[in-house]
């Protein structure tokens, strides 16, 4: 189950429960936009394999998915713009398509 919190305009994807193996980000909850995985979101999730990420995610924060030492593969929709430092640290991947929608990467998002 997705946990988020509901701001005003949008929505802000805060983790998920453990039980999460193939996680997909909703791009409408309550009827307002995703746009933000917050920092920390998923850091230390050992059951995720995989992640579809949609467009309307715009931000994916520092530390979301480090250290989840099973992610094998990342899926991002076209429209996702950043990647924070250090959000994919530590974390297995094999696989990820990066669209061209990707603006900015940060430092070390990608690191072990």
């Amino acid at each position: 189950m997705i946990e988020y919190e509901a701001l005003e305009n949008m929505i802000v994807i805060t983790g998920a429960s453990k039980d999460e193996v193939d996680l997909v980000i909703p791009s409408i909850i309550d009827d307002k936009q995703v746009c933000l995985i917050k920092e920390n979101a998923f850091s230390g999730n050992n059951n995720i394999i995989s992640v579809k990420i949609p467009g309307s995610v715009k931000v994916i924060g520092e530390y979301a998915f480090s250290s989840c030492n099973k992610l094998k593969k990342v899926d991002l929709d076209e429209g996702v713009e950043t990647i924070e430092d250090w959000a994919f640290i530590s974390s297995p991947i094999e696989t990820i398509d990066l669209p061209r929608s990707i603006r900015n990467i940060g430092t070390n998002a990608f690191l072990g």
